[in-house]
């Protein structure tokens, strides 16, 4: 109804706490959802990562765990940190300790990639709409990356900046939300 009215979800699976969540730009029925413990404890329900999909809207979903680490896991996903392409099958997902994580099949599986700064607190992942290998990665303070292979080799781009009104803020700059035209 063009978001005129809106509902929770209370029964996703895992906890319906988490930062984020990308929605497939061609059906609305079907997003991805990072849940966390809560936003007093910010890290992964029991040390696993998972990520929650949802084909009909949040009337079901499925818990998908296939090559994330299901033990002693500490990463957190913001709210941009997780990206999917205009396929819907291409996924991207970073974290704040500097992992980052990549499907081919719309979330079934994953698999680290490697990440040219490791520790690097990744604030937003982009993936190209038509060209998927294109994929972009923002990270504080002010690191802007680009893969043209699928992520499989990274590249900083110089240049990115902070305005200088940011720069009196008192904390690090990010980049916070990536797009393309």
């Amino acid at each position: 109804d063009n978001a005129r009215s809106w509902h929770e979800i209370t029964a996703a699976p895992v906890s319906n706490f988490g930062f984020a969540v990308a929605v497939r730009c061609d059906d609305a029925d079907t997003a991805w959802f990072v849940p966390g413990q809560a936003d007093q404890c910010r890290v992964p329900v029991d040390g696993a990562l998972v990520v929650n999909r949802t084909r009909d809207g949040g009337r079901s979903f499925e818990t998908l765990r296939a090559g994330l680490p299901q033990t002693d896991c500490f990463d957190l996903v913001y709210r941009h940190g997780l990206s999917v392409g205009g396929d819907g099958r291409h996924l991207m997902m970073g974290s704040t300790t500097g992992n980052l994580w990549a499907s081919n099949d719309g979330g079934d599986s994953w698999r680290r990639l490697e990440f040219p700064d490791r520790g690097t607190v990744i604030w937003s992942l982009a993936i190209h709409p038509t060209r998927p290998n294109v994929m972009f990665a923002g990270a504080a303070p002010i690191k802007l990356y680009r893969s043209l292979d699928g992520g499989e080799s990274w590249h900083r781009l110089l240049g990115a900046f902070a305005p200088g009104h940011c720069e009196r803020a008192g904390f690090d700059s990010r980049v916070l939300r990536i797009t393309i035209d």
